[in-house]
């Protein structure tokens, strides 16, 4: 269930991603 929320940080970086799934 990945969601265009982290486009900006898939750019940055895929592997934020994760930190980004633990913080939501």
């Amino acid at each position: 269930t990945k969601r265009k929320i982290y486009n900006p940080i898939d750019v940055l970086g895929p592997h934020r991603q994760s930190q980004l799934q633990l913080a939501a």
